[in-house]
């Protein structure tokens, strides 16, 4: 199973995902207050009371990560069934593009509303089209073997 290019590629589509969930997505400053938005909500810091609180959550980033997890993960151990892992992984790359569409939404929004006079997006911001692009090299790969697994069954 891990000696499978397309298995090397989903799992790093999977380590990439799960640093979503340790880093901050953007940070955005507003008069020397410091604002993180990460994959489960905008939190507020403050500098001075060393204090962190949270503003506003995001539910459907959070609800969108965890299924695109689980998603690889099960598309990973489903190396038998070649077909249903091609179609698996389409619904992951369509699920992957949504989710980065709705982050971006989310942080122009978020920086209009708290009228933010500095921000930036870290590098994790793009790590759902990253994995949608090591997604889709997997798909490549596996669509690969399955013609090699085809093509030797017309031998026979």
């Amino acid at each position: 199973m891990i000696q499978r290019i397309q298995s090397v590629y989903l799992l790093l589509a999977i380590v990439f995902l799960s640093l979503m969930l340790f880093m901050p997505l953007a940070i955005l400053f507003r008069e020397g207050e410091t604002y993180k938005l990460l994959f489960h909500g905008l939190y507020h810091y403050s500098l001075a009371a060393n204090t962190r609180e949270l503003i506003s959550p995001v539910p459907v980033v959070t609800s969108l990560l965890i299924i695109n997890l689980f998603l690889c993960s099960l598309i990973l151990f489903l190396y038998k069934y070649r077909t249903l892992q091609i179609r698996l992984s389409v619904f992951a790359i369509i699920i992957l593009i949504s989710q980065s569409a709705y982050q971006y939404y989310m942080y122009f929004f978020i920086q209009k509303n708290i009228n933010a006079q500095n921000s930036s997006l870290t590098l994790a911001f793009i790590f759902p089209l990253v994995a949608s692009l090591l997604i889709y090299m997997a798909v490549k790969a596996i669509r690969k073997d399955d013609e090699l697994v085809k093509s030797v069954d017309r031998l026979r």
